[in-house]
């Protein structure tokens, strides 16, 4: 039997000349091998890479499951410089390749490759290129021969099972100078080289084997990801049915995400807009006089943090992602065409660091149009006026962006200097409360003192640290959790945000859930804090808990007198290092009975009150408007006038109080008085 063969269009010499002048690295001639998977119509490419050998004798499979070669598809295969779109019918809508140089890729990476492919429901050809001394030595037209006698290799079994496909195996591969991290890049490596538009990025699979056993499952499917989370502005400029799942589940998103700005870290909401429509006239129209339509696709994005911890709490589990800020990918045809555009933008502004984007200019390949691509195909004519078109309309598009930006910062920097200066205004306030209550002190000198802290607090070049996380900490026992459930939906009724009250019970399944001693850290960590307001609830239940104890020590540790609230039962109930001497009423009366009067009501109004006066310090810091104070009728009759009026008491009562009362008033009546019958 006379042994079949091929020839190759171009000589050994001018073949391995212009394949090391196409591809910079094996990452990007793997790449062109996929593509060529894709542009065959392929639904899945699989990418193997065997390390299991030395690094200078890797091996890289490409299988896809295309139409396979026929005899006259492997003849244009052979010839370099094949002009598929204009000879051939399209097996894909936009095929990305054009000039028939994709199978320079694999023998940039090595002499040793051969070709096995399966046309539909046919059997399995493999093709072998034949390197001879002859060859390399006298600069002949390599060959590749069909062979009977054939290796398989791992993924051979897949193409056999298979309607049809192709796949290069090449080996001999020199690796040595890749380290772990470029291997494991391989996959992202991968999902940039194409858009996420591209309507044949379909299934791609790689698998970097370093074991010694082959393992089919082990192949994973590249994913493009993106830190869209980490945007604080993103623009998108494509149809709404073509724009990427990753930005449509933001385009509807509320969430805050945290954005550093002269050493602050503020919370903003992100901004996310397609401007197809409104602004299609920019991006979209006749090329010159040409008659040929263009059109700009993607997306231009601003990061808003590069500071690695701050992403991690704006993405939350996606952090692991790689984060490419100062890049905007261009392709062409679904396929990656430089890398990184923005140096050509000659944009020094602020924040271009924070720039990332992708987007899609098929003009820069229209087959009525002469080639522009540079000769290594991996960059343009930087002067041809497609090229400078793109980048007229890129470079505007960043300058909205980065205006976007300083316009924020800006805003955001005279919001802190108006919180810091309401800061410094509460800081001295409070100051001034603390001085007024050495009465002995001529109130002259203390005057003179509040002026010159004023003054010095002005012309210093630090101000009062901003603290707008004023907090309530609840502190009881848990057999008193219903009244205290009651004043804490009290306090929600008037306007305080919950995160702006602690108290343990308020979630049982989630403290029950937490050790004892991290929960003692939380607690101390919240007391500790000057900004937390406390409220005690003492009963005879709250002397029974060690919990209990420890919260009232820690708050008498670091609290004056009048820096904590006390709610009790009776004023024997409070702790002596609590009490320091001050009135306290108590809610039970002489009865043993806890009923609402007029007593009772002022002693709960006045707490919340003073909770609520804490609150404000946030709103008067943010610039929000303050809540209202619970207004007591001071006047509010004794029972004799109450029955001679023919008025009830609840009529005085705050309504949301009222309301809230009547839901637990049978229960709260016996609450503490069940608790001496049972001593």
């Amino acid at each position: 039997m006379n042994k079949i063969e091929k020839e190759f269009s171009f000589t050994w010499q001018m073949m391995k000349m212009l394949g090391k002048s196409l591809y910079s690295n094996p990452w990007s001639a793997i790449s062109e091998l996929v593509a060529n998977g894709l542009d065959a119509g392929a639904g899945n490419v699989w990418v193997y890479v065997d390390l299991s050998q030395e690094k200078d004798k890797a091996t890289v499979e490409i299988l896809d499951d295309g139409i396979g070669m026929n005899s006259d598809r492997l003849n244009n295969y052979l010839t370099v410089g094949h002009d598929k779109r204009n000879h051939d019918t399209p097996i894909v809508d936009k095929p990305m390749g054009r000039k028939g140089i994709g199978k320079l890729a694999a023998l940039y990476l090595s002499n040793s490759y051969s070709i096995s492919t399966k046309v539909k429901n046919g059997k399995i050809e493999n093709w072998v290129m034949d390197i001879d001394e002859n060859i390399t030595k006298n600069d002949v037209h390599p060959k590749i021969a069909l062979v009977e006698d054939f290796e398989e290799s791992n993924l051979y079994e897949k193409l056999n099972e298979n309607n049809s496909g192709t796949l290069v195996r090449i080996s001999n591969i020199n690796l040595t100078g890749f380290g772990d991290r470029k291997l494991e890049n391989l996959q992202s490596i991968l999902a940039n080289q194409f858009s996420l538009d591209n309507p044949n990025f379909k299934n791609i699979w790689v698998y970097v084997q370093k074991e010694s056993k082959y393992d089919f499952q082990k192949f994973k499917l590249v994913e493009k990801n993106i830190q869209f989370k980490n945007m604080l502005f993103l623009s998108s400029f494509m149809p709404q049915k073509e724009i990427p799942e990753g930005i449509t589940e933001l385009f509807n998103s509320s969430e805050e995400i945290i954005v550093p700005v002269k050493g602050s870290e503020c919370k903003e909401r992100r901004k996310f807009e397609n401007v197809y429509d409104e602004k299609s006239h920019m991006l979209r129209g006749n090329f010159e006089e040409s008659g040929i339509q263009y059109s700009l696709d993607g997306w231009i994005g601003m990061h808003s943090t590069l500071k690695k911890e701050l992403i991690e709490k704006n993405v939350g589990n996606n952090s692991t992602r790689q984060l490419n800020s100062n890049q905007i990918r261009l392709y062409v045809r679904g396929k990656l065409a430089m890398e990184n555009i923005i140096p050509l933008l000659d944009l020094k502004k602020t924040y271009i660091n924070y720039i990332e984007g992708e987007v899609s200019f098929d003009l820069l390949d229209d087959d009525n149009l002469p080639d522009i691509a540079t000769t290594n195909r991996q960059g343009f004519d930087e002067d041809d006026k497609r090229f400078t078109l793109l980048l007229e309309k890129v470079r505007q598009m960043v300058r909205d962006l980065i205006g976007k930006r300083e316009t924020l910062v800006n805003k955001i920097d005279k919001e802190n200097k108006r919180k810091s200066s309401q800061a410094n205004k509460i800081f001295i306030n409070e100051l001034n409360e603390e001085i007024n209550k050495f009465s002995q002190t001529p109130q002259d000198v203390r005057d003179d003192f509040i002026r010159s802290a004023s003054l010095k607090l002005k012309s210093s070049s630090r101000d009062v640290e901003v603290k707008t996380d004023h907090k309530i900490f609840m502190s009881h026992a848990g057999a008193d959790k219903l009244f205290v459930d009651f004043v804490y939906k009290l306090l929600l009724k008037k306007g305080v945000h919950e995160n702006e009250i602690f108290y343990t019970s308020r979630d049982q399944t989630k403290i029950d859930k937490k050790p004892v001693s991290e929960l003692r850290e939380v607690i101390k960590s919240v007391i500790v804090d000057s900004k937390t307001r406390l409220m005690y609830f003492t009963s005879p239940n709250f002397n029974k808990s060690s919990f209990c104890l420890f919260e009232g020590g820690a708050g008498w540790a670091t609290r004056g007198v009048d820096e904590f609230d006390i709610i009790t039962s009776k004023y024997s109930e409070i702790p002596d290092f609590l009490s320091n001497r001050q009135q306290f009423t108590g809610l039970v009366g002489d009865d043993d009975k806890f009923s609402l009067t007029r007593n009772t009501y002022f002693e709960i109004v006045n707490t919340v009150n003073s909770a609520i006066c804490h609150i404000n310090k946030n709103r008067l810091i943010s610039g929000k408007p303050e809540i209202d104070l619970i207004q007591k009728d001071e006047n509010i009759p004794d029972f004799f006038d109450l029955k001679l009026e023919e008025r009830s008491f609840e009529s005085y009562i705050d309504p949301d109080f009222l309301t809230l009362w009547k839901l637990i008033e049978d229960q709260v009546e016996n609450l503490w008085s069940s608790e001496k019958k049972s001593m």
